[in-house]
Parts: structure tokens; C-alpha cells; sequence
């Protein structure tokens, strides 16, 4: 590992309140931080990309009456690397990777772990 390789990366993301609520919620009752949740998610969908050459993402788009943020979240450094790869092939941004990551795998991770 290269000196100046960083631990995590921050990816800036846009979600709804109420989703980054309850993706809150779920890391609460795993017991578990939500950069963890987050990059557990990641994972799950590396894996997928690998085994099935795709990730899963949710067909809703949530655009009327919802609250938005923007959210910094870490993610690990592996991770990250491997999400810029994607975004090169694919032509979607690292942080639309991450929030179509987070529309569905959380409670896939939710339902291994709880």
C-alpha cells in the first residue's frame, strides 16, 4: 500500500431523508456503524457484479415531495477503487453507483445479518 493511498474514500450522495432515515434504522438494529452498513453493501454488490455481471437496483425514482441531502459517506478504499472501475466501463458516476447500491442491498445485508 502506497503512502499516500487513503484508508476511505467520502462519496457524496443524494438521498431522500426519509430513506437515509430508515438505512439509519437498519444499521441500528444490526448493531452495526452506518459506514459499515454502506460498505457491507458494497460488497454484497461486488459480488453480485462478479458472479452475475450485474448489480441489483431499485426501478423507483423518488423525484416528488421527498426531502433531499446531500450525505458524505466512507467508503473503503478496495471498494472505492472497484466502484471507479465500474464507473470508467459504465459511463455512471461513482456516487450513482453508490445510490443505486444503497436503493436495494441494505436490506439484502439486513436480511444475512439480522
Amino acid at each position: 500500500m502506497d503512502l499516500w493511498d487513503k484508508k476511505d474514500y467520502s462519496v457524496k450522495v443524494s438521498l431522500s431523508k426519509g430513506h437515509y432515515h430508515e438505512l439509519k434504522e437498519i444499521a441500528y438494529e444490526l448493531e452495526i456503524s452506518m459506514k459499515k452498513l454502506v460498505n457491507q453493501s458494497i460488497k454484497k454488490s461486488l459480488k453480485d457484479i462478479e458472479v452475475n455481471g450485474y448489480y441489483k437496483r431499485s426501478k423507483e425514482v423518488y423525484v416528488i415531495d421527498k426531502e433531499f441531502a446531500l450525505y458524505s459517506l466512507k467508503v473503503k478504499s478496495k471498494h472505492y477503487k472497484e466502484l471507479q472501475r465500474i464507473s470508467n466501463e459504465t459511463q455512471i458516476t461513482v456516487k450513482g453507483i453508490v445510490e443505486d447500491i444503497l436503493s436495494v442491498y441494505p436490506a439484502i445485508v439486513q436480511d444475512e445479518l439480522g
